[in-house]
Formats: C-alpha cells, sequence, structure tokens
C-alpha cells in the first residue's frame, strides 16, 4: 500500500513538472526600435549625397534635392510634387536631419534583420 502511495505521488508530481514546463514560456526580446524624426527630410522623396540619377519620364510626389553635390541628371524628366533643391541651404538641412535620423537608429537594437523588396535590398548609408 505504501509503495503504490509513493507511486501515485510520484505521477503526479510529474504530471504537474511536465504540465508546467509545457505551458510556461519564458520569451526575451530586444527592445524595439523608436523611429525617429526625419525633420525636414521627411519632405523629399529623393534625397541624394553627391547626385541624382535619373533615367526615363518619373513622377515624385515630394521634393527633390541634392547636398553636397548639385547635380541631377535628366531632370527635365521628372515631375516634381515639391521643390527642387540643388546644393541649397535647404537640401543642406534636409541632410543634416537625415543624418540625425540615421545616427539615432544606428545606436538602436536591430531587431528585424535586413530589408528586402521585391528583389532590391537596402543598406543603410554610413555615417561618418
Amino acid at each position: 500500500m505504501k509503495k503504490l502511495k509513493y507511486l501515485l505521488i510520484t505521477i503526479v508530481l510529474f504530471v504537474s513538472i511536465v504540465l508546467t514546463t509545457h505551458f510556461s514560456e519564458v520569451v526575451a526580446r530586444a527592445p524595439e526600435a523608436n523611429a525617429p524624426g526625419l525633420g525636414s527630410a521627411g519632405n523629399y522623396s529623393v534625397l541624394g549625397n553627391s547626385t541624382v540619377t535619373n533615367s526615363g519620364p518619373t513622377t515624385l510626389s515630394g521634393s527633390i534635392g541634392v547636398w553636397s553635390g548639385s547635380s541631377i541628371t535628366d531632370l527635365a524628366e521628372i515631375t516634381v510634387g515639391g521643390t527642387t533643391n540643388l546644393g541649397d541651404s535647404v537640401a543642406q538641412q534636409a541632410q543634416a536631419d537625415a543624418s540625425g535620423a540615421v545616427g539615432s537608429l544606428s545606436g538602436q537594437a536591430n531587431t528585424g534583420g535586413s530589408f528586402r523588396c521585391s528583389g532590391f535590398s537596402y543598406s543603410p548609408p554610413r555615417c561618418l
């Protein structure tokens, strides 16, 4: 009778341990990234560093600009929904705002890996 009692207690403990470990889960997650403000860079559809290259008819909903260069090839083929800024202080400020956003993101944990869309891959710009 005593052996049966110990066997029953052992079975109950075993089932309790199995059920507890099966239904409890510890998940460690990296902190989520916070989207930084883009400032004036948020108004741009295209914001280049030294040059912007276009080939063929293009329609942009926002502005187009380049800083520290001043070249946009085939600009006549681009329909711009905003302003065009070639090497001016407006484009310079937009580049500064974009660099600030990239700097903010680079200090945060990478929780998503790489970005791919329709066969194109994106690598974030390097900040010097």
